[in-house]
């Protein structure tokens, strides 16, 4: 039995804290006689909630977590409620790890991680957490190698996802907390990591990063354990634990994989144990660790992998002009994708998505969807990159996406069956390359306006880059500055793609209205009403065909000029509109987008006005772009004559509210809500 506490007699105390402490009081001493029978009660515990925590004076709270810990060790049963009242009861701010240190009997961190109980290894790993908060206690965790080791066993070898997250969560943030600068532009990095370190007072010394990478054991045992090399040895653990551990090895670089402590060598003697030349972590994990050829499933992860990895490195410009040239030319590049290309993987990846033929058949039914993530990610790093560095390979995937999408049938595209992760692929192109090229057509042309996936993506598609207002100063990061300069080619390819397929398609506006008003048919319907409203939206600008002739004679991307694109559109001569919402006052959409946004919506009989039913759903839909546009043509085009009549039309409409007036009997869809 422990001895008594006179803290606890020093004023009234609440019934359950006082219930609570005489139930482990008394299991401690029942759980070290020779037969203990008393049973957790689990209600009593579940009844001290955060509530009760928040309110208790610090001595009540280092008590009961005494109790807790020496329970812990003894106890014969499930100790699942005791490890779930240890995180209430440390779980307020001012519970600090310098307190879990001052526990007596003193907690055996180690030994606590090692245990087969999840429930003990979970306690631990709340009292652990604690150091994340101040760099000292994060300091004293990096001065126990025994306990830093058996920290990153329990990640990588725990069968419990509960546990391995949470011991992940704590190595992470030990590692922020120790950082000895703030996260530059780019890094992945918990801001709240940062925030949490007193303020700013603190400078980190890379003492959590030191053990991990410079302690021999504990970098050695990282590879080891996650090393297919490895299977049979004594102390290693089976190759289905292996496989578990790696794809965690792997969300880790995801998270970090810009510290050049990854990067980098740090230990040669162990990385050469492992086939790695000069590339540390990074190269074993991404190169060496996985075998492609005998687990699919991890493969799979790996490619999972490159996505994230290739969309967190910052782009790096070596040329850049800002100050004389309107028209802003880079010389960028993404380290990620560089070691990606260096060792293959970006070749391999890619062969997936763009050379199928080559590949199992039973292994693409896995991998074309993930390569098709990976194509996406790279694409997504812009115009001027792509087409400085990639400009062969952006055209073999826009005529693998020209073949796929020419060789879906209406029906379905109708139904749905359509090719989703190459649609994806087409809306991440920035719309420079959607444009027809040399002696080739667009994908683009191939996606009839019809079903909700062909919406989805015309949506994506003409409404233009997304605006987002920045102010350009010396500090602003490439990307950011890549990012401007794209948004305003991207804007008129956004534009001219509208005009072109359009053109293409006559009967575009009769299609895209009809299926809006079709509220039986609920997801094709939003679609529809969401492809009208983005392009009443667009952000849309004249053409800048400098943005594709500037790079050479020698590409297949061809720069068109406004009056081009009038010609092929056979345009007025006052030219085609600039602005998406003058879309709605034009020859060939005046006479669908007005109507249709005026009618009042249709609605069941009988039907429901419940914010999940299909009528209102679409209704709103349909209200939202009309008010949109009204706002937008009030503002910008109040002097249009077509608008004389229009614009009192749309204002009685919108007083109406989405449903509008009342229809009469017999005006209702004839059927009942589905």
């Amino acid at each position: 039995m422990t001895s008594h506490n006179p803290a606890r007699d020093v004023r009234p105390q609440d019934p359950t804290i006082e219930r609570v402490k005489r139930h482990l009081e008394f299991l401690i001493g029942d759980s070290l006689s020779a037969s203990p029978t008393s049973q957790l009660e689990s209600g009593l515990l579940d009844t001290f909630d955060r509530q009760v925590s928040e309110t208790l004076e610090d001595d009540e709270r280092d008590y009961l977590i005494s109790l807790i810990a020496q329970l812990l060790p003894v106890l014969k049963q499930e100790p699942r409620p005791l490890t779930i009242l240890l995180q209430v009861l440390v779980r307020p701010e001012r519970y600090s790890f310098t307190k879990a240190l001052a526990i007596r009997p003193p907690v055996d961190f180690a030994a606590g991680l090692l245990a087969p109980s999840p429930s003990i290894n979970l306690a631990v790993l709340y009292l652990l957490d604690k150091a994340c908060n101040n760099l000292s206690d994060a300091g004293i965790v990096a001065g126990k190698p025994d306990l830093v080791r058996e920290l990153v066993r329990c990640w990588l070898c725990t069968p419990v996802t509960e546990v391995a997250e949470k011991a992940y969560s704590v190595i992470k943030g030990l590692l922020e907390v120790d950082l000895p600068t703030s996260p530059r532009d780019g890094e992945t990095i918990d801001t709240a990591s940062v925030r949490r370190r007193s303020q700013g007072t603190e400078v980190g010394q890379y003492l959590m990063w030191r053990r991990l990478f410079k302690d021999v054991d504990i970098y050695g045992m990282i590879f080891s354990i996650c090393s297919l090399t490895t299977v049979g040895e004594d102390g290693q653990p089976a190759k289905r634990t292996k496989s578990l551990a790696q794809a965690r090895l792997l969300k880790f670089i995801a998270d970090f994989g810009e510290s050049d402590m990854i990067r980098t060598s740090q230990i040669p003697d162990v990385e050469q144990r492992y086939g790695v030349k000069d590339g540390g972590l990074l190269e074993f994990a991404a190169v060496q660790m996985v075998d492609i050829t005998d687990d699919l499933l991890m493969q799979v992860t790996l490619i999972d992998f490159f996505v994230s990895f290739l969309g967190k490195s910052p782009l790096t410009a070596t040329q850049l002009n800002l100050t004389t040239d309107p028209e802003v030319h880079f010389d960028l590049t993404n380290r990620n994708l560089q070691f990606l290309i260096k060792h293959g993987l970006h070749e391999r990846t890619m062969s997936y998505f763009l050379e199928p033929e080559k590949h199992d058949y039973l292994d693409l039914a896995f991998l074309y969807s993930h390569a098709a993530m990976y194509v996406s990610a790279f694409v997504s790093q812009g115009a001027p990159i792509l087409i400085q560095h990639a400009p062969m390979v952006v055209n073999t995937i826009l005529d693998h996406l020209t073949t796929t999408f020419s060789g879906i049938s209406l029906a379905q595209w109708n139904s749905g069956s359509t090719p989703k992760h190459d649609l994806h692929v087409l809306t991440s192109l920035p719309r420079l390359f959607l444009l027809p090229r040399r002696d080739h057509t667009t994908p683009l042309f191939h996606i009839p306006p019809v079903g909700v996936d062909a919406f989805s993506s015309l949506s994506k598609v003409f409404a233009g880059p997304e605006v987002t207002p920045i102010e350009v100063k010396p500090s602003t990061p490439p990307k950011v500055l890549m990012d401007i300069a794209a948004n305003s080619g991207d804007r008129g390819a956004a534009r001219a793609l509208y005009y072109l397929y359009e053109d293409q398609y006559p009967k575009f506006w009769e299609k895209v209205t009809h299926a809006a008003d079709i509220i039986a048919l609920t997801d094709n319907a939003l679609a529809a009403n969401s492809l009208i409203r983005s392009i009443l939206e667009a952000n849309w600008g004249p053409l800048i065909p400098t943005a594709m002739m500037d790079y050479g004679d020698s590409l297949p991307f061809i720069g068109l000029t406004e009056a081009e694109l009038a010609h092929k559109c056979q345009a007025p001569a006052a030219g085609l509109p600039v602005h998406g919402f003058q879309i709605a006052l034009s020859w060939s959409a005046a006479r669908y987008i007005l109507p249709y946004l005026i009618k009042p919506a249709k609605w069941f009989e009988g039907g429901k006005r419940d914010s999940e039913s299909a009528a209102y759903k679409t209704a709103l839909a349909k209200y939202e772009s009309l008010v949109a546009l009204y706002k937008i043509l009030k503002k910008a085009a109040p002097s249009e004559p077509v608008l004389a009549t229009a614009l009192p039309s749309m204002e009685k409409r919108i007083a109406e509210g989405a449903f509008g007036a009342p229809p009469e009997v017999g005006a209702r869809v004839a059927t009942r809500e589905f």
